[in-house]
């Protein structure tokens, strides 16, 4: 089972790439969104957006809505969190995931290799990493070939997207210990820093 540091870890990681929107917006890979690239979603409330959208696009799905820092749960089109909100919201997500993906790691793992997988099951889903071949390679022991599956996962609806290229290059560095978080360089000990060890 991960630790609470790894948990901490994991939401600094994924806080890096999620950001933080107060307001509920819809998914990224969503018709709604799709249909809607040049509008700015997450710093309104939803609602008074799409009324001001033409009626077919009014009608499109915007599921799953989402707000804070990623948080699909319990989400609907007029929610709205503030960013102690969002980090509750996160952690509570991330130690649900972690009971999860723990049922579906047999070998042992440092904290910086869960803060990587938790970062990875959150964006995937804990069924999915269950399931992929990364989970397989880092169950038989090959850490290295797992690794290597972060670079996978890099498509959405069949797209390639740079931002989850750039997320799972930096989930395989943490993973692979080339990139750490630390505490201890950040002025008020409050945010997490990137560190090359």
């Amino acid at each position: 089972m991960p630790s609470p540091n790894a948990i901490t870890i994991a939401a600094a990681l994924i806080k890096e790439f999620e950001g933080y929107r107060p307001r509920a917006y819809p998914d990224p890979a969503s018709p709604l969104a799709k249909a809607t690239r040049k509008t700015t979603w997450g710093y309104e409330d939803a609602r008074e957006v799409l009324a001001t959208l033409p009626k077919d696009v009014q009608a499109l799905s915007g599921s799953p809505w989402t707000v804070g820092y990623g948080t699909t749960i319990g989400v609907w089109l007029g929610t709205a969190v503030t960013r102690e909100e969002a980090d509750k919201l996160l952690r509570e997500h991330i130690e649900k995931d972690a009971k999860n993906v723990a049922k579906h790691v047999a070998v042992p793992l440092n904290d910086h290799e869960w803060a990587a997988i938790l970062s990875f099951a959150y964006n995937i889903g804990s069924i999915a990493f269950a399931t992929s071949t990364l989970a397989k390679k880092l169950n038989r022991g090959d850490k290295a070939g797992a690794a290597a599956e972060f670079g996978r996962w890099v498509h959405a609806q069949g797209k390639k997207m740079p931002g989850l290229v750039k997320r799972r290059e930096r989930e395989r560095d943490v993973f692979l210990g080339k990139i750490t978080y630390s505490r201890a360089d950040a002025p008020d000990g409050h945010f997490w820093v990137v560190v090359k060890p």
